[in-house]
């Protein structure tokens, strides 16, 4: 039973993830000249990991304050999310996945296993 929770966890956060990654990765036709910003995880003067503190509403100008953890997708490496959408894209088919990167099952499940273990201890 402990096993199932873990899953639909992990595919609770993947979903969470895929939002966030749509939401930064819409680029108008305006903001196609632009470097494309990336959200920081960690603080630049200590290490820190990084909190949300402010969301605002262009529309409305709406604003929400507060101290907010970042989803546990967000907090991954910038690699490990990428792994993340490329395991969603693939139906979870590691086969498929290793054959598209060009590496061997064993060394897709070890990455996955990597991933696993860090979202694990980050949800403790």
């Amino acid at each position: 039973m402990n096993k199932i929770k873990f899953y639909i966890n992990i595919i609770d956060i993947i979903v969470c993830f895929i939002r966030i990654y749509l939401y930064f990765c819409i680029i108008n036709e305006d903001d196609m000249n632009e470097v494309k910003k990336r959200l920081p995880l960690q603080c630049p003067s200590c290490d820190a990991p990084l909190k949300v503190g402010r969301l605002f509403c262009e529309e409305c100008n709406t604003e929400v304050c507060g101290n907010f953890e970042l989803p546990l997708l967000a907090r991954l490496s910038e690699k490990e999310q990428q792994f993340v959408l490329d395991f969603v894209k693939s139906s979870g088919s590691l086969k498929d996945m290793a054959k598209n990167i060009g590496v061997s099952y064993p060394t897709v499940r070890n990455m996955l296993d990597d991933i696993i273990d860090k979202l694990t201890k980050m949800d403790m």
